[in-house]
């Protein structure tokens, strides 16, 4: 049987990690304020710095000298909107792994931990 992309131990880490995730910072879309389930999510880390912005794109990562961008945004949330839920998949996995394209549907949380 075919269990998705993760092993039983791998998924247990995964969800392991995303349970420990503590954000240094929140982005929150402005116009999203008045939601009760924004505020629920910036409530549940008191210890992150809350950043206001008006447009997804204004968004800076902060630096971090010692750590590559990747890293440091592993810290980071980001509270906005989705416009599609709907996108297009390339196929492209990696360098030389690939399959067909399609469209496929945008979650609300992607799962990266």
């Amino acid at each position: 049987m075919y269990d998705g992309c993760f092993g039983s131990s791998e998924r247990e880490t995964a969800v392991d990690t995303a349970r420990a995730f503590r954000p240094n910072t929140i982005f929150l879309l402005r116009r999203l304020q008045r939601y009760p389930e924004a505020m629920r999510v910036v409530e549940m880390f008191p210890e992150a710095r809350v950043q206001i912005i008006d447009r997804q794109r204004d968004a800076v990562l902060p630096r971090h000298p010692s750590k590559p961008a990747v890293v440091a945004g592993k810290r980071v949330l980001m509270i906005g909107e989705a416009f599609s839920f709907l996108r297009h998949f390339d196929g492209c996995l990696g360098s030389g792994v690939r399959c067909a394209s399609y469209l496929k549907l945008v979650p609300i949380s992607n799962g990266c931990p």
